[in-house]
Formats: C-alpha cells, sequence, structure tokens
C-alpha cells in the first residue's frame, strides 16, 4: 500500500505520482498512463462509518458481554 504525496498532469493521458510506501517508507516516483490509472485501487485513508445504526447498540452490548468475566469473576453464574 501507499499513501500518494503528489499527483501532477504531464499533459494527454500521462500523470506523474510521488508516493510513500506505508510499510517500508521508501518514496517512489513513477509515470502512469490513463490505462495503468484504470488499474489502480483507492481506498480511503478512514473507513466509511456508512454502517446500520439500528445494530449499534448490539455490538456494544456484545462487546460489554465479552469483557464482562475481567470486573466479574462470577459474571457466568448470574
Amino acid at each position: 500500500m501507499v499513501e500518494i504525496l503528489s499527483a501532477i498532469p504531464l499533459g494527454g493521458s500521462a500523470v506523474r505520482i510521488i508516493g510513500k510506501g506505508l510499510s517500508t517508507g521508501l518514496v517512489r516516483d513513477s509515470v502512469f498512463t490513463a490505462g495503468q490509472l484504470a488499474q489502480l485501487s483507492i481506498r480511503p485513508e478512514r473507513p466509511a462509518f456508512d454502517g446500520d445504526a439500528t445494530q449499534f447498540p448490539l455490538g456494544i452490548e456484545a462487546q460489554r458481554l465479552g469483557l464482562a468475566y475481567e470486573y466479574d469473576p462470577y459474571f457466568s453464574l448470574s
């Protein structure tokens, strides 16, 4: 995965992209054609928060029950 630092149009259908590898930290400077750009996938920096809001309380309750044993050693008896 690469973080895009800069994208510079070079005229025609070419674009110069400067990116940094997230795991390696290496900076790369490459020129891509329109066909190569079409093959790339773009992922947002943060995941979208567009889930079903009605399921949120259920997920929170599941997390709470999953951690309840840490606070109450007799939780399973109740």
